[in-house]
Parts: structure tokens; sequence; C-alpha cells
């Protein structure tokens, strides 16, 4: 296991292993569990996939305007690993019949060895602009986001180039009466050569790696509503 470590590490430097967890926030008092699947695109005996990773979390409606929520990376756990990320988002404005909403996430990204210890810590801050679809609750978004490296070094106790990670950040939630499903794009590390490595990234002009990601949520408890619906202009 401990030969892994150090690759998965350069995984989830390449920033964020999950989609955005919550773009809009639940509504009072209801809860969600999710799972999420997906991670940089990269070329695979011939093929052009995501790397698997897989997440379980939770989330609840703290407020009409502020969701908190945690998650626990599995595929970490399967090599030995310990990943959890936890944060909150909330809504930051949202037009008068909140069809468009201006939404941040705010959380602490965690990862240690089982066997070496030796944990990091990522803040993150993200941003997203949705836009309600029709007359029901699915909706678009598009935002950008960031991690925050505090270590000077990175794998192979190679220096680390950015103190500040950013990616871009493209998705549609499909919104059903209990359950949702998201789906998302992201750039990582964009400007960053992808060449050489071991991994066949696959990125824009050498450089980084397309992420694509599908999440899945049940949501229970009071309206069951993962946001409030779009009032009539």
């Amino acid at each position: 296991m401990k030969k892994y470590f150090p690759a998965l590490f350069f995984l989830v430097l390449l920033a964020s292993c999950a989609p955005t967890r919550y773009v809009r926030p639940l509504e009072k008092q209801t809860h969600a569990v999710s799972a999420s699947f997906g991670g940089p695109v990269i070329g695979f005996a011939g093929a052009v996939l995501p790397i698997p990773f897989t997440t379980v979390g939770y989330g609840y409606g703290i407020g009409h305007q502020l969701t908190g929520y945690a998650n626990v990376h599995t595929t970490s756990l399967v090599f030995g690993n310990v990943q959890t990320d936890i944060g909150i988002c909330t809504r930051l404005w949202s037009s008068a019949n909140e069809r468009l909403q201006l939404t941040g996430n705010a959380g602490l990204n965690f990862v240690a060895n089982f066997r070496q210890g030796d944990p990091r810590l990522w803040p993150q801050l993200d941003l997203n602009a949705s836009y309600t679809l029709g007359k029901g609750r699915s909706f678009i978004y598009a935002g950008a986001g960031s991690w925050f490296e505090f270590s000077k070094t990175r794998v192979h106790n190679e220096p680390q180039p950015a103190q500040v990670l950013l990616y871009p950040q493209l998705g549609c939630q499909l919104v059903r009466k209990h359950f949702s499903y998201t789906f998302e794009l992201k750039g990582l590390q964009l400007g960053t050569p992808n060449k050489p490595n071991a991994v066949d990234y696959k990125g824009i002009g050498g450089n980084g790696a397309i992420g694509f990601y599908f999440g899945m949520a049940y949501r229970f408890g009071t309206a069951g509503a993962t946001v409030t619906s779009p009032r009539n202009p």
C-alpha cells in the first residue's frame, strides 16, 4: 500500500476528486445521502475514461440558505488512506423568482495514510451560478473553485509550484421528487503540463486534465426538496 500513497496524493492535488457537493442548499431540515463517481480523464488500454474515484456522503439543511455536509472517499480507503471532506453551501444571491442563483461552498479536505500518517489538509472555496430549467427544479450551473496548498513540497519532495489550485466547472443537475442526478465537467490543473507522467491524463493542449463526474443523492425529511421551487415571474 505504501507505494500507492504518493500516487494518490498526486491525484488529490489535481484538485477535487468529486463533483461540487451542493450547488444549491437543501430545504431547511432536509436530509440527503449521496454518492459520486468519477475523476480526471485518462487514456487506459486504448480507451479514454475517468479515473473511478468514489465517495459517499451526507448533507443536512441547516436553514433555507445554508446546508452542511460531510463525505468519505471510499476509493482512498481501498488504498489504505482516510480521505474526507466537510463543508457548507450557502445561497449568496438569487433573482426575484429564484430561477437564477449564486451560491458559495467552503470546505476542508483531509487525507492521511493508515500506516505512515503524513496528514494533509486543503481548504476549498467554490462559487457557482445556476439557472433553473423550465418549470421544474432541474438546473444548469457554471462556476470556479480553488484548493489551498499549505505544503511547500509535493510528491517525491518536489517543490510545490502553486499554493492555490484553481479549476472551472460546468454541470447539470436533474432534480426529481426525492432523487437528484448530477453530471459535471471540471478543468483540473489546466495550466500545468501533463507530460511526462506515468498516467496518461487527457487535458487541453497537453495541460492538466479534464475531470468527469456523476453524482446521485436521495433526499428525505420536511419537503424532501433540493431547493425552493422557482416562483413565477
